[in-house]
């Protein structure tokens, strides 16, 4: 049986929230990243969205910059030239910094994941050097394809939660607008239709609206407007400059970078504008703020509790006890049973319902589930099976143990 240590991501000690009527659970995490000079150069950092635990990522005397999350929050994709050439590459590395991989050989920025996770949208200059283009690729950088042919500069692109739109930024029409297309780069559609100039759009959540920054009011401010382009509303006022919005998993927040304090640092406010609240304070520049998605958490988990192996009898018409545990950091009396699925089958829970025991001794109640073995999926040779669900807050989790087949 899996020991009851201490069970921590890299992110840290995860926050937990006293709930009467059942104990503790488990709050929804989120990170913010960013880009930043203050270790001498353009680095990318990750903090939690009180502007705690500011951690570097990257280290490498090269620029990175232009953070973007991936769906499942376990990568996130970067610019840099740490490739060696003079133009700006596209990146992906773990979220925790580790295994950088270069995907573009061209001058690329503006990364934008699409919410399957499976490919990337960015900008490129390659065609003619000068000129930027809307492209598409793998996320492993294979198929790259070009979307948007236009003789303007087409920018900024960000891919709408439902996978069928990618808003962008050009200047095709005489001044820099919000425009939205097809995924395929088919229909474009000019939502702003404003005499000023219109920048970075960033899908709300739930993409029913859209925020940007822009010169409208004669001074670099936040906005957001329907999906649609009607109903565009100002956010912030500031003497400042005010960039790059970036919306909260739960679209109940945005973050963004300005020099409102006389230094380039990350901000959050309501999703209304209200309380604009200060994250970095640093005499360098934080800039490029990019807030990632409910981060899933690992939890611990006991294949047929008891003394290892975890001997599976793949013949059997029975089925595999399994215990999801609770920890200091987890209540797994909060998780919603008939959400988790089990092994490479994503079997459901045998009976319907789970029940609640105290399966390892510590004095805590754990939740033990049974999944049929001919719906697991697990096969011959198979050394470990993994879980994964969601708690009855919608916070998403996985966890997986050690097994022998027979």
């Amino acid at each position: 049986m899996f020991s009851k240590n201490f069970l921590r991501s890299f992110f840290g000690s995860l926050t937990v929230l006293a709930l009467a009527s059942a104990g503790q659970a488990q709050l929804p995490r989120s990170l913010i990243a960013f880009h930043s000079n203050r270790d001498g150069n353009e680095e990318i950092y990750v903090m939690n969205p009180d502007g705690t635990d500011q951690t570097r990522l990257t280290d490498h005397p090269a620029l990175d910059e232009q953070p973007a999350w991936s769906p499942d929050g376990s990568r996130i994709a970067f610019i840099s030239k740490r490739h060696g050439n003079w133009y700006q590459a596209v990146y992906v590395m773990n979220a925790d910094g580790t295994n950088p991989v270069q995907l573009t050989d061209h001058h690329c920025g503006r990364p934008s994941w699409s919410p399957d996770g499976g490919r990337i949208t960015f900008l490129s200059v390659r065609d003619d050097g000068v000129t930027a283009e809307i492209y598409v690729m793998n996320a492993d950088g294979s198929n790259q394809t070009r979307l948007t042919h236009n003789k303007a500069m087409d920018h900024a692109p960000s891919w709408s939660p439902d996978g069928a739109r990618i808003a962008f930024q050009s200047d095709r029409d005489g001044n820099v607008e919000i425009y939205v297309m097809n995924a395929d780069g088919s229909n474009p559609v000019n939502l702003t239709n404003h005499g000023a100039n219109d920048y970075a759009p960033a899908w709300s959540p739930d993409g029913t609206r859209i925020a940007f920054w822009s010169f409208r009011d004669n001074d670099r401010e936040i906005y957001t407007m329907n999906a649609n382009g009607s109903n565009p509303t100002r956010l912030t006022y500031s003497q400042g400059v005010d960039f790059g919005p970036s919306w909260s998993p739960d679209g109940a927040r945005i973050a963004f970078y300005s020099d409102r304090d006389g230094n380039s640092e990350i901000y959050v406010m309501n999703a209304d504008g209200n309380n604009p609240t200060r994250l970095t304070n640093h005499p360098a520049a934080d800039k490029a703020p990019a807030w990632s998605p409910f981060l899933m958490l690992e939890v611990l988990c006991d294949v047929k509790p008891g003394p290892e192996p975890n001997e599976i009898n793949l013949r059997s018409q029975g089925v595999i006890p399994v215990a999801i545990l609770s920890t200091p950091q987890f209540d797994a009396r909060m998780v919603d049973p008939l959400s988790v699925v089990f092994g490479p089958g994503q079997a459901r829970e045998a009976h319907g319902q789970g029940h609640l025991e105290d399966v390892d001794g510590d004095g805590d109640l754990d939740l033990m589930l049974h999944f049929r073995t001919q719906e697991s999926g697990i096969q011959p040779g198979d050394t470990k099976v993994t879980l994964s669900g969601r708690t009855v807050q919608g916070r998403m989790f996985k966890g997986s143990d050690g097994i022998v087949t027979r």
